[in-house]
């Protein structure tokens, strides 16, 4: 029985390990005295102008998406490629910006990275890995699918071949953005307030593009749809079977714009906490101010007030850590004492 006992005990101590180890979050030592982060007036630049192209050409990639929805009927019959050639610069646009800030993101160092933020964002980024994981199938359906609908007839090579390009440029795209996620939501508070003049722009364009990623999936999933219940399109068992399969793992999809938003969101938040978006003096600063006018005080004084209320609690703290030391003492020179009249009567 207590063999029995004791295999539980073990168990039960194995098991809290192994939930101690999957919940640890490693990290390089913070280093508390590094250097504040450097950054050029010419890459905040060119972050403005790359956020605002990237952003005006994905609204109008989502509008003629909506237009070619809505017109589908009328459209594939005229061969309409523009949805395609806006697909082109959008995507292209959308990897240029996420490989830049993905390469900034590699020079800050891993010991400047807050465990506290990156074992807040575990969840978030484990689905994103998860999503874009599974996304790869659906990149490989999508293009057997395209590859087939050529040798059914229904769209020439050129076009076949734009249509995979913006496939992989939006995997490409989701992936260089889950590798982002992983790194900015990391940073310490200290490192967010260098990066105000572009990292708040990026997390709003980031929040844009992703909910214009869900509405593009949606338009996607409503035409596969269509054409699934068309008789008009006879497509080849190879295709239906790649359609059917690729509408199954659309939600993952979903899930990944979705998050991202929610991620981006995250980090407009940490801004909005530090008083970024607020005009004039931040709020907290306006609060204390008031506060010491109600009573009569000035800030100052209020702030004195703080500063001598905590010198109070400290000497408060080390008296009775002094008083703990000489109880322990007078404890060991008790027993002491004990011992060596125990021995002489001996």
């Amino acid at each position: 029985m207590k063999l029995l006992q004791r295999k539980h005990r073990g168990i039960r101590a194995l098991l809290n390990e192994f939930m101690k180890d999957i919940s640890r979050v490693r990290v390089d030592e913070y280093d508390e005295n590094a250097l504040p982060l450097r950054i050029h007036r010419s890459m905040v630049y060119f972050f403005w102008a790359l956020i605002i192209v990237t952003c005006l050409a994905s609204t109008i990639k989502w509008l003629i998406y909506f237009y070619y929805t809505i017109d589908f009927d009328d459209l594939v019959v005229q061969n309409w490629l523009v949805n395609d050639y806006v697909g082109i610069v959008a995507n292209s646009l959308q990897i240029v910006l996420f490989a830049s800030v993905y390469l900034w993101s590699r020079t800050v160092s891993d010991s400047r990275l807050d465990a506290h933020h990156k074992a807040h964002a575990r969840g978030d980024v484990s689905i994103l890995f998860g999503c874009s994981f599974v996304l790869l199938v659906k990149l490989i359906l999508q293009s057997t699918e395209t590859v087939y609908q050529h040798k059914d007839g229904f769209i020439a090579m050129s076009d076949a071949i734009i249509s995979i390009y913006n496939i992989a440029a939006m995997q490409a795209a989701q992936w260089i953005q889950y590798f982002i996620i992983r790194r900015i939501l990391a940073l310490s508070d200290r490192d967010c307030r260098a990066t105000k003049s572009f990292l708040p722009v990026f997390g709003i364009a980031g929040f844009l593009i992703s909910w214009i990623h869900f509405g593009v999936t949606f338009f996607e999933t409503s035409l596969i749809k269509y054409q699934l219940t068309d008789e008009t399109f006879r497509f080849s068992q190879t295709t239906l079977v790649c359609m059917i399969f690729t509408q199954t793992l659309f939600p993952a999809d979903y899930l990944f714009a979705f998050t991202a938003s929610g991620c981006y969101l995250e980090l407009l938040q940490r801004y909005l906490q530090m008083g970024f978006f607020q005009l004039g003096e931040p709020r907290l600063a306006v609060a204390h101010h008031e506060a010491a006018h109600k009573h009569g005080a000035t800030p100052h004084g209020h702030e004195h007030k703080d500063n001598s209320m905590f010198q109070g609690l400290t000497r408060f703290m080390r008296q009775a850590e002094i008083m703990y030391r000489k109880r322990n003492e007078s404890m060991l020179g008790g027993e002491n004492e004990v011992v060596g009249l125990f021995y002489s009567s001996i």
